[in-house]
């Protein structure tokens, strides 16, 4: 399965079907799960959301605000990987694991 993201606009091309695409209203950025049943993606609000790869509604997965910038996750087995917004007194960016066992 392929997927690539251009212009807020996320394509799957499953193996042996057509090319899809998937209409959101999504950021740069788009990511598809371990075991390919799902597409993240996120929003200019610097929310995460997520759809089945096969169509379907879209689910919000984090708030608004919940990213550092809208580009800042990415999906692994176990969850997904993304940057909080920056601490200013600190001077950091937590690194937060949204656990998918803890949904």
């Amino acid at each position: 399965m392929l997927l690539f993201a251009l212009n807020a606009r996320a394509w799957v091309y499953p193996e042996h079907r057509d090319i899809t695409l998937l209409e959101s209203r999504g950021g740069p950025r788009a990511v598809l799960s371990a075991g390919g049943r799902w597409i993240y993606f996120s929003r200019g609000d610097d929310s995460l959301w997520k759809t089945p790869t096969d169509g379907g509604e879209e689910t919000q997965v984090l708030p608004p605000r919940s990213l550092n910038m809208d580009f800042t996750f990415t999906v692994a087995a176990s969850g997904i990987y993304y940057a909080s917004p920056s601490d200013p007194t600190a001077h950091t960016v937590p690194v937060t694991l949204y656990r998918f066992a803890d949904g």
